[in-house]
């Protein structure tokens, strides 16, 4: 019973970026943070913000505007940092701020609309629209992680 509940609800964290909600799998959320220090590096992409260590792992930084394509609001000291967790590494994105999180039924995710930024739709499974914060962008989160526009690819 459990698992066909599983396969019907699915629960995102949600944050905003840009003043628009997005949402990330819980499952792949370790944690949020205040915006540590961090360790700038040269000659990389300027969507990274630079590295820093978390508990002994060293973590990218990354800039989720310029990767979806969205205006930048600037740094704020309410920005916040979220570690995400894929099969085999970490990695942050600034964000605005961590809002909830949300159990979205995933027979109510409605196909992303044209008239979002190519960039963003690259990586959005769907939208999802709730009375409490209205629209939330859902993330295809592998797709996001193991994006090559994210990671500069040694040859």
């Amino acid at each position: 019973m459990k698992s066909a509940n599983h396969e019907k609800y699915t629960r995102y964290s949600v944050f905003s970026v840009s003043g628009k909600l997005f949402g990330l799998e819980m499952s792949k959320v370790r944690e949020v943070l205040p915006p540590p220090k961090v360790t700038l590096l040269p000659n990389v992409p300027t969507h990274v913000v630079g590295v820093y260590n978390l508990r002994g792992n060293i973590i990218s930084l990354i800039d989720i505007q310029q990767i979806l394509g969205l205006n930048s609001t600037g740094k704020k000291d309410t920005d916040m940092v979220l570690v995400v967790e894929s099969s085999d590494f970490l990695i942050s994105f600034v964000v605005e701020k961590v809002l909830d999180f949300v159990e979205v039924e995933n027979s109510k995710v409605q196909l992303p609309s044209k008239n979002i930024p190519a960039r963003m739709a690259y990586f959005i499974r769907g939208i999802y629209e709730t009375d409490k914060m209205g629209q939330i962008y859902l993330f295809e989160t592998e797709k996001l992680l193991n994006s090559s526009v994210i990671f500069v690819k040694e040859n």
